[in-house]
Order: structure tokens, then sequence, then C-alpha cells
């Protein structure tokens, strides 16, 4: 899979769940309006579609979070391999970029 096709999955499953989490919101507006104005039928169903906007934006949410440190375990492992049978590289890499850090910080 190439770097690009993993962003725009991750970005694709970040609207994901900004779209459900603005469903939520939608859903508790209703309910609360639907509490000032009408009686408990209408406010018993509306709150049942709150809760399974709330459940589903939950269980969405889970899943980022596993696959995100599934993602970041995995990179740290990569990362761990590739120090170890690269160690020169990856000094040299190190002391660049502290290198450009350090004439960054200097210049301000």
């Amino acid at each position: 899979m190439s770097r690009r096709s993993k962003f725009s999955h991750t970005e694709r499953a970040y609207d994901d769940l900004v779209d459900e989490f603005g469903n939520l919101v939608e859903a508790m507006e209703e309910v609360f309006t639907a509490a000032k104005e009408d009686g408990s039928e209408r406010l018993t169903e509306l709150r049942g579609q709150a809760e399974a906007s709330l459940k589903r934006a939950k269980a969405r949410l889970g899943h980022m979070e596993k696959s995100t440190v599934a993602k970041a375990r995995k990179l740290a492992s990569d990362s761990d391999e590739y120090v170890h049978e690269n160690p020169w590289t990856a000094i040299g890499i190190g002391a660049g970029v502290g290198l450009l850090v350090g004439l960054l910080i200097g210049r301000k």
C-alpha cells in the first residue's frame, strides 16, 4: 500500500468520524427541541435515535483508536529494525536533523 493511500484512508476515516459526531449533535438538538415542545412519544423516539448515533460514534472511535495504536506500534517496530540494521545511517540522519533544528532555533 502506498503512503498516499494510507493517508487518504486515514483522512476518510477521520471525515467519517466527524460526520458521525455531526449526526449525534443534530440528534441531540432534536431531542432538546422535542423536550420543549412535544409529548413523551416523540421524545422517546428521538432519544433512541440519539443513543444509536452515540453508540455508532463510540464504536467508530474505538476502532480508530485500535487502528492508530496498531499503526504506531508497527511504525515504532519498523524504525527500531531500521536503526539496528543501519546504525551509522541513523546516527547521520539524527545528527543532520539535530543540526537543522539547532540552526533554526539559533536564528530566532
